[in-house]
């Protein structure tokens, strides 16, 4: 079993009963699954820094496609009903299906 923690690593080759309670962590869990997975979001920009520029055009193209696929995913969303109700009440709905009819 892959831990991180190195504390919690010795305690279980001291004690072989502690190793029941080791559980791996999120990123222990991934890495086993897929380990050429890629860090695809943004991150941090630190101010100052040489590579500050590159960092925020690293940054801004990530969320250009990011953006572009999310557009995709909300219009399919919207075409098969996952929209939020804006009127609540029978009088909200008359209006609403009057405004439809009209």
């Amino acid at each position: 079993m892959v831990c991180s923690n190195r504390l919690q690593a010795i305690a279980a080759d001291q004690n072989p009963e502690y190793e029941r309670y080791l559980r791996p962590t999120k990123r222990d869990v991934i890495v086993a699954a897929a380990p050429a997975a890629q860090h695809l979001t943004n991150r941090p920009v630190r101010k100052g820094s040489p590579t500050e520029d590159l960092e925020r055009l690293v940054n801004r193209s990530k969320s250009r496609v990011r953006a572009l696929l999310e557009h995709v995913f909300a219009v399919v969303k919207r075409l098969s009903g996952f929209v939020k109700a804006r009127y609540c009440g029978l009088a909200n709905i008359f209006l609403a299906r009057k405004r439809l009819v009209a």
